[in-house]
């Protein structure tokens, strides 16, 4: 790989302010050398000129004349995680796989509603604590209604909810345990 192409392929990761910010540290480092060196400043106008032009050529190359003139079209995206690139992009940043000038389209996602049954209620943090660590070792779908209203105030007990076609298994899993630390409801 040469130097251009090199310089090509780092230059496009950067962004335009990165590129302007990078140009005018150079201009403050030449600022700086020419006001500790005194004698630079006798050098001929004419040189000066030349080193702006040859300065200049590759970032208006990269930025105007390959972008906007060489490649037509519009832009790239990554087919995994869907981000948009600028034309002339050949490979997704973040999970590094090729670009692509179209997208398909997102997959529709069906909801499926199910419903839900209250099978005990308690006061007792501890309680839900356990019953918690229970369900989530057999993976049972579950949810406590009302839950963290008891670290407010404890009007209404935490309900468990579970699947209408969990109701038995749950139960029969819950059965086993003692919950009568404190007021518990649900007929187990």
């Amino acid at each position: 790989m040469g130097i251009w192409e090199n310089m090509n392929k780092r230059v496009k990761k950067l962004s335009i302010l990165d590129v302007k910010l990078a140009q005018g540290a150079a201009m403050f480092a030449a600022l700086i050398v020419a006001k500790l060196i005194p004698q630079i400043m006798d050098i001929s106008i004419w040189w000066f000129v030349v080193l702006l032009v040859v300065c200049i050529i590759k970032p208006f190359y990269v930025f105007y004349i390959k972008n906007v003139f060489l490649q037509k079209g519009g832009p790239v995206f990554c087919p995994k995680c869907r981000a948009e690139y600028r034309k002339g992009f050949t490979e997704c940043a973040d999970c590094k796989v090729p670009l692509v000038s179209e997208l398909s389209p997102e997959p529709k996602t069906e909801y499926v509603y199910v419903d839900f049954e209250e099978v005990l209620a308690t006061f007792n943090m501890g309680d839900i604590v356990i019953i918690k660590s229970i369900l989530d070792s057999e993976k049972v779908p579950y949810f406590f209604k009302d839950e963290y209203s008891l670290q407010i105030r404890p009007v209404e007990p935490a309900k468990l909810m579970v699947r209408k076609d969990q109701v038995k298994k749950v139960k029969g899993i819950l059965k086993e345990i003692k919950l009568n630390y404190m007021a518990t409801t649900g007929g187990l």
